[in-house]
This record gives structure tokens, C-alpha cells and sequence, in this order.
């Protein structure tokens, strides 16, 4: 379980203190450090702070002792400041609603925008692609890519006019007919959108809502458009690559999806436990509890995930080598391939194989894996799970 207090104003190894305090009650400021990982020449420092925010009580004894306020009591201020202020933000908006309700011209508000009926979307989304001279970017929950996959050659005539397109579509529709009909080229993310929104040249938007069967086309609205590129940027950038994921099936899409989330979520901790383990925290026993079963794969296809996931995490690969039993992953992000060397890796010991790991100590982006031995009951089978296959 990965846990964040950076909301709540901790730093690293104030939120990591608090925690260890959470798990193990009352300790010994020594204890604590090593529970921690926090040096020890820093615990009595990060204890005070602690203090200070009322999050821990210090005995004056020795040896000293520490116990950790309960959540409940220690963070109730720090929210109901926090309620405050998003109500008087809250307020504010209300308050600007209200005068912009007054002072609107309608005459000029009816240039702005116009509602359209869902019957009539493709006609007005056809003359919106025609009508784009640089770029296209649209995000779609389900039923939006119904809408987009009639959309098809709008995109490949964009494309021949050199428009830049950016699609993000619901993890859902990976594998599915529907994804399949955007032209190849086009970039595509992934990611879970509450908006239906096409936005032609950062100046026209098209929202769509397919509960109450309606659409409105805004014109160069420049408050909106502000804030929907502003939300699309940060899906964009927060979501991940799906261009590689043409040929998966949608059943396969959800469980890379899946396994990407869940590791993201517990980068931390594995990223924590990992170097101080020699990269061995059990992490398909952890997978097996989200539904997601590793273990029973074959080889051939644990290494087609991983290397999927490498595309769409960190521009990297994997490759195995049959002559030499040599696996290796590269990838263009610091670290991004320890979680996915310690999977493969307990994969590995799993089905009854010896490995090594091999990595420059100051590079952790070109990782070996060595097979260098397999289990006596296991040398009849050809490296039992198709190894022979060069991948």
C-alpha cells in the first residue's frame, strides 16, 4: 500500500517517520530510524518537526521514546482549514457566475457558442476537420468513440495536410474495433476522460454529451479554451502511449493497463525495498491479489507484456537472447525497469530457474538478466516454457 502525507505538508522523511510510528506505535527514536530508513544523524531532527506539527509526542526520557498521534486528531485541523478554503473558493465562483449572468450580452454570447443536435454531430464534426489548419486533439470516454469511429477519413485527410492529432481514448477501447479505426500515425494516449471534447486548432470546441443527447460547438471562447486545453495537457501528460497496443486484445489491454497502475502506485515502496533486497519483495504474490496472474503465463508472453509496457512507460524494450540465456531491458528513464526486472526475475525463480542480475551501479537504464542454471526436474522440458523461442 502506497501512502502520500505531501498533501498534508510532510516531507519525505517526516511522512516516512510518521508511518513507521503508524505500523509499530510507541519506539525508540533509534528503532524508529531504522524502521524508517531515515539516517540516524537526521531522526531526532525530523522528530522535532513532527512534533512541532503536533503529529507525534516525545518522552523526555531516556532512552527517548516516541508515539505517533492518531490520524484522526493529528491531520482533523489541517482538513477543516483545507474545507474552508475550497469553500470560500466556492463562494467566489458563485459570486462571479452571478456577475457574469448580469452583464452578459446575449447577442454576443450567441456568437460564441450554439447547441447542436446529437443527430447532426458528424455533419458539424466533417466541417470542423475541414475547416482545422494545425491541430486536432480529442479525448473520449466510451460512447465518444462510437462518434470517432465514423471519423475515419477525416482523420487520414488531416493527416495528408499535415495536422498534428492527438486522440486519448478509455483504456476500455484498447483491442476494440472502434480503436482500431484510427489511421496508424496517429498519436494516442490512453487515459479514463469525463469529457467528450474535440478542440480544432486550440480555438473551436466540440463538447459532446451522449446522456442527454446533445453537443455545443463553442467559437474562439477564450476562458474555455484556456481551461480545456489546460485539462486535456494534463491528461495528455499524465496518461500513457497506446499506439503499440494495435494488435492486443481488449482482455489484454486491461491487464497491462492494470499493471501499470498498480505498479505506478507502489513505485515507491518498490523502488524503497527493492535496492535494499537485491531486488526480491515478492511482487507477483502482490499482482496475483489485484486478479492479475503472471505466474501462469508463458514465457514468451510475460516477456510480449513487459516489453508493451516498456513502450508505453519509458520508451524502452526488452530482448532475450536464446544462445546466451541473456534477457535485457533498456529503457530512457532512470529506474523505470526495476520493477518490471524484479517481476520477470521472481517469474523466472518461480518456474525453477537460477538468474543474475547484472547493472552498472551509477546506470539503472540497461539491466541483464543471466539465466545460469535450471532446476534438474526442469532439464527435460527445454527450459520447460518455450525459451528456446528467440524473442
Amino acid at each position: 500500500m502506497t501512502i502520500s502525507l505531501e498533501e498534508f505538508g510532510l516531507s519525505k522523511y517526516e511522512s516516512s517517520a510518521y508511518l513507521a510510528l503508524i505500523y509499530k506505535g510507541t519506539i525508540s527514536a533509534s528503532d524508529l530510524a531504522y524502521y524508517s530508513g531515515i539516517p540516524r544523524t537526521k531522526i531526532y531532527s525530523v522528530l522535532l518537526k513532527l512534533e512541532k506539527k503536533r503529529l507525534v509526542i516525545i518522552s523526555r526520557s531516556k532512552p527517548l521514546m516516541c508515539t505517533a498521534i492518531g490520524p484522526e486528531n493529528a491531520f482533523n485541523s489541517i482538513i477543516q482549514k483545507q474545507m474552508h478554503k475550497v469553500n470560500a473558493m466556492n463562494a467566489v465562483i458563485s459570486d462571479l457566475k452571478e456577475i457574469n449572468l448580469n452583464n452578459k450580452n446575449k447577442t454576443v454570447a450567441e456568437k460564441i457558442y450554439h447547441h447542436v443536435n446529437i443527430v447532426d454531430n458528424f455533419l458539424k464534426i466533417k466541417l470542423l476537420f475541414d475547416n482545422a489548419k494545425s491541430s486536432i486533439k480529442i479525448m473520449l470516454d466510451r460512447n465518444g468513440m462510437n462518434i470517432l469511429s465514423k471519423c475515419k477519413q477525416q482523420l487520414i485527410t488531416s493527416m495528408k495536410k499535415n495536422i498534428n492529432i492527438q486522440i486519448i481514448v478509455p483504456p476500455q477501447s484498447i483491442g476494440t474495433k472502434q480503436f482500431k479505426i484510427i489511421p496508424d500515425g496517429i498519436k494516442i494516449h490512453m487515459a479514463d476522460a469525463l469529457q467528450n471534447c474535440f478542440i480544432f486548432d486550440n480555438s473551436e470546441l466540440l463538447l459532446i454529451d451522449n446522456e442527454i443527447k446533445t453537443s455545443v460547438i463553442f467559437h474562439y471562447d477564450v476562458i474555455l479554451n484556456v481551461n480545456m486545453l489546460k485539462l486535456f495537457t494534463n491528461l495528455w501528460t499524465n496518461s500513457y502511449e497506446a499506439n503499440n497496443l494495435y494488435d492486443v486484445t481488449p482482455n489484454q489491454a486491461q491487464e497491462i493497463y492494470k499493471m501499470i497502475l498498480l505498479i505506478q502506485n507502489s513505485l515507491t515502496y518498490i523502488l524503497k525495498n527493492s535496492l535494499s533486497n537485491n531486488m526480491s519483495i515478492n511482487l507477483i504474490p502482490f499482482l496475483e491479489q489485484n486478479n492479475i496472474f503472471v505466474f501462469d503465463k508463458k514465457f514468451y508472453d510475460v516477456l510480449n507484456a513487459i516489453n508493451l509496457v516498456l513502450h508505453i512507460t519509458c520508451v524502452g524494450h526488452i530482448q532475450f537472447d536464446y544462445t546466451t540465456k541473456n534477457i535485457t531491458l533498456e529503457s530512457k528513464i532512470n529506474n523505470a525497469l526495476i520493477p518490471w526486472t524484479i517481476m520477470l526475475n521472481e517469474y523466472l525463480h518461480k518456474h525453477g530457474y537460477t538468474t543474475k542480475i547484472f547493472h552498472k551501479l551509477d546506470n539503472m537504464n540497461k539491466i541483464h538478466i543471466k539465466i545460469i542454471d535450471v532446476h534438474e526436474n526442469k532439464k527435460d522440458h527445454d527450459l520447460y516454457f518455450n525459451l528456446d523461442h528467440n524473442y
